[in-house]
């Protein structure tokens, strides 16, 4: 024991480590493979490469179910056939980019509001998404051309939307939003019942 000093009851080797065991290195090996795994699918999720890719929202327009900051999940498969209630991102009628909103009435749908209340195909549509009414406001009905989609924000007193730039074309859907990855993961609550829709 020339180089070997004992310290208590550890004993120091002059520096060098004690040699790992193969048990050790398989392990360590499997966890760098793991991490860099892991850090790819990240990287192909937010790029958009994926089917599914991971988008962060910048605004308050579809507050309280959406919150500026949250990042959600979006399914690009499911773009062609979105359904009243889904919560869709389509790109910006008024600009470049992408915006999030609700679909509330699809192509030959009608739609209105009477005193601030949605109405669809003449009958008031529940709405347990949103806190805000338009208390007298009166709109339309107007009659959703095939093919197109009528948008709203849940926030409607700060949303650009349906009501500013008129219907989309179902062909503008990048995707559906199906769930939020941060700040608490889990499914977007996104169509309504049919007893919800009206």
């Amino acid at each position: 024991m020339s180089g070997d000093r004992v310290s208590g009851d550890r004993v120091s080797t002059g520096g060098q480590s004690p040699p790992r065991s193969g048990r050790t290195r398989r392990l360590g090996r499997l966890l760098r493979v793991a991490a860099g795994l892991l850090v790819a699918a990240a990287v192909l999720l937010v790029s958009g490469l994926l089917p599914l890719q991971a988008i962060r929202i910048p605004t308050a327009s579809m507050t309280p179910t959406i919150s500026p900051g949250d990042h959600l999940l979006l399914d690009k498969r499911d773009a062609g056939d979105p359904q009243v209630g889904d919560i869709v991102v389509v790109h910006d009628p008024l600009g470049d980019g992408l915006i999030v909103k609700r679909v509330v009435a699809v192509g030959g749908d009608s739609i209105g509001f009477e005193d601030g209340v949605l109405v669809r195909n003449g009958l008031p549509v529940a709405e347990p998404y949103t806190r805000d009414f338009l208390d007298g406001v009166y709109y339309g009905p107007d009659v959703v051309p095939a093919d197109e989609l009528y948008l709203l924000g849940d926030n409607r007193f700060d949303s650009e939307d349906s009501r500013d730039f008129g219907p989309v074309p179902a062909t503008d859907v990048v995707g559906r939003v199906v769930g939020r990855l941060l700040p608490l993961p889990g499914p977007m609550p996104s169509r309504v019942s049919p007893a919800d829709a009206g």
